[in-house]
């Protein structure tokens, strides 16, 4: 952040509605939530990004606070305002011992960090053991204008987002809100304009400053703006609200801090079909992330009906690694599963695509909420599609599987899928193509396994293409209307 920014925060944060206002709200709506997880009496707060120290002087009141800021300025405007305890340090590099604070806030801070994966592991580090983070951040990239680009932001969020990259990394999210609600349709309209007539991309700092939406303009509309955003001090005492400019979540840091490492073992099977040109890097990738991760698991690469050198890459990287084993089936997706899941000796097996699609940090997690005891079948969600037709698709074909088979999920094919291996024999998986994901999630409703979905983000493709087409389309609705009305009544009678 540049030091006009600072210059500008200083001033603002003392008579501006945006700052007057969140500063009713923020420590109004973080209260409520301290008293509600059970935190009383004085706590350790830890305030990264604490800027000229308005917000850190405010924190006083629920204990000893440490504010930390990259800004030679920043920390100067604090020890001027009488901040307290400021330390210049790096918000990913803290100069603190692990499990040294009972909360940390972080406020408009995230958005302004490249690694912001890497930012919450610290934070992680350095929270005592069911600590509480504490994250405001803008919402929308589609609200990005002038002041996300003053400011060096990185990207704008959703709650989705927020909440899916800190369960990646340790925290249980036990409230989320959007707010500045009341405003957002004006502020909105305003980025959108801004975005449809300025060139932000070509404006220098000074253009940006002038274009900076914190003038603060009249006396009685800022009076206004400041009462008006501050109704929702109030309404947020009793709901979430839906959308907004900003928004904010408390998250609790896992009581475990080994959550991640033990006697803990794990099967990942990947089908592999005519992946030779990026499968050195997907499971080379994968296998690095459960490694970091501590977990005791073996990989089995089953290769079905390539026809481009997979199965060659696959004996190389069985030979790079004793946690890799192969083997070779017919062409076939849920073929190959089967033949790898009957080959896995793990406690827990799982499987998931080895395209490059999907997100391999999140099978730590789906492993970790298995062995606590939440659910019973762990798999993810994908909150974001490569097209808008795809998620258009998406939504139809999971409403329609939920109507057909009375499941409650939000995306049934989603890998990866992680699973106890003992309910192997009762699944009795038998469906040779693309299917068996569907096939595993009715048997499990029809078995009463508690199913639990993680939102994961997407990632473009590494190579390949879909086999999805209109036939597979057709076979696969006609396998939908075999089981439901045959297969499966067949199969529930000999569990």
């Amino acid at each position: 952040m540049e030091d006009l920014h600072y210059d500008e925060m200083s001033r603002l944060e003392e008579s501006h509605w945006w700052h007057l206002a969140r500063q009713r709200i923020i420590p109004d709506w973080l209260g409520i939530q301290l008293r509600a997880l059970g935190f009383e009496g004085r706590l350790k707060v830890l305030d990264l990004g604490c800027g000229t120290g308005k917000m850190l002087k405010i924190l006083k009141r629920f204990g000893e606070t440490t504010g930390v800021d990259s800004s030679q300025k920043a920390i100067e405007y604090c020890k001027t305002k009488g901040a307290g305890n400021v330390v210049l340090a790096d918000a990913t590099k803290l100069p603190f011992r692990k499990e040294s604070f009972d909360v940390v806030t972080a406020m408009e801070l995230l958005e302004h960090i490249e690694d912001d994966a890497g930012a919450l592991r610290e934070w992680f580090r350095v929270l005592k053991p069911g600590g509480v983070l504490f994250l405001t951040a803008p919402a929308y990239m589609w609200m990005w204008g002038s002041a996300d680009r003053f400011a060096h932001h990185k990207r704008r969020y959703t709650l989705g987002d927020l909440a899916a990259l800190a369960k990646y990394h340790g925290f249980h999210v036990t409230k989320a809100t959007y707010f500045n609600t009341l405003l957002f349709p004006g502020v909105a309209l305003i980025r959108l304009f801004r975005k449809m007539f300025l060139r932000v991309e070509t404006m220098t700092s000074a253009d940006l400053a002038r274009a900076f939406d914190f003038n603060i303009g009249p006396k009685f509309l800022n009076g206004f703006f400041t009462w008006l955003f501050s109704l929702e001090r109030y309404l947020l005492r009793w709901l979430s609200l839906p959308f907004g400019v900003s928004m904010m979540a408390v998250a609790l840091k896992s009581t475990r801090d080994e959550r991640l490492v033990g006697d803990r073992e794990l099967s990942l099977v990947l089908p592999i079909h005519n992946h030779a040109d990026f499968l050195e890097e997907v499971i080379n990738h994968t296998e690095k992330v459960l490694a970091d991760a501590g977990l005791d698991f073996e990989m089995i690469l089953a290769e079905n009906g390539s026809t481009d050198g997979s199965w060659a890459v696959c004996k190389k990287l069985a030979r790079q690694s004793k946690r890799i084993k192969v083997l070779r089936t017919q062409a076939g997706y849920g073929r190959a599963i089967i033949a790898g899941l009957k080959k896995a000796k793990g406690k827990l097996v799982g499987y998931t695509e080895a395209n490059g699609l999907i997100y391999p940090n999140v099978i730590p997690y789906l492993v970790w909420l298995i062995e606590d005891g939440h659910c019973d079948l762990a798999k993810g969600l994908r909150i974001q599609r490569e097209t808008r037709f795809r998620a258009v698709q998406s939504k139809i074909y999971n409403w329609l599987v939920n109507l057909l088979f009375n499941l409650h999920l939000a995306d049934t094919n989603t890998c990866p899928k992680v699973f106890p291996r003992g309910y192997l024999k009762q699944f009795k998986l038998e469906h040779p193509r693309s299917f068996i994901d569907l096939e595993i999630m009715f048997k499990s409703d029809a078995m009463g396994l508690r199913v639990l979905e993680v939102p994961i983000p997407y990632l473009p493709r590494a190579g390949g293409r879909s086999m999805t087409n209109w036939r597979t389309i057709v076979q696969f609705f006609g396998n939908m209307l075999s089981w439901r009305f045959w297969k499966l009544r067949k199969w529930v009678k000999n569990l």
